[in-house]
């Protein structure tokens, strides 16, 4: 499913996208190419403006209802991964909370509106952290990491992007990944080691 999902904009796309797509094909056939393409992405935005299409936050939300069918079939998922693992003698799962710059707030001045959505996004972070948590994972969360790299000032939300155009972690955001995850694997993997000698020493 693609990010901006919702029922809504699903049931609208099975009543109304054959229609569009035929509507945009026949203003290419006369050479309208783009004006086929802007009308169609304009009932599209129109749809949202007027709020028939939910926003990214309500939408998602959904699911992170914890009566929600997808919460509950999420929080089998993990407790099956476990599952396996432990049936395959494996180390104790890990799982990373990455958060990103949309999650990250320093002193940038922002809207109320902006605060509420961040804080919304934190909270499906740190819920999703928690269900890893008490399904048996190693978790480590990245938010309150960043955030205390921030406090320490070790970090600015201007280092948290590979450049202005493309958000996706940077260089200095994923040794801090690294790092942290590096912490947690190798005690684990130690263990393991410790734990197979034990045993090979009583044979």
């Amino acid at each position: 499913l693609s990010e901006d999902y919702s029922v809504e904009k699903d049931k609208f796309n099975k009543r109304w996208s054959n229609a569009l797509s035929k509507f945009q094909k026949g203003l290419a056939s006369v050479y309208l190419n783009f004006t086929g393409a802007k009308l169609v992405e304009f009932i599209y935005e129109l749809q949202s403006k007027t709020g028939k299409f939910p926003n990214y936050e309500t939408a998602l939300g959904r699911v992170y209802n914890k009566k929600s069918k997808e919460w509950k079939e999420f929080e089998k998922a993990v407790l099956s991964i476990h599952a396996v693992s432990d049936s395959l003698h494996c180390l104790k799962p890990v799982s990373g909370i990455f958060a990103t710059s949309g999650f990250f707030v320093d002193d940038t001045p922002l809207s109320s509106l902006d605060l509420e959505i961040i804080n919304i996004r934190k909270g499906w972070l740190n819920q999703a952290g928690e269900a890893f948590r008490v399904g048996g994972f190693e978790t480590v969360n990245f938010l309150p990491i960043l955030e205390n790299e921030a406090a320490q000032g070790k970090l600015k939300s201007s280092e948290l992007m590979v450049n202005s155009l493309d958000a996706h972690p940077s260089v200095k955001m994923n040794q801090i990944f690294s790092r942290e995850l590096f912490k947690v694997i190798v005690p684990l993997i130690n263990s393991k080691i410790d734990s197979l000698l034990h045993i090979n020493k009583i044979k």
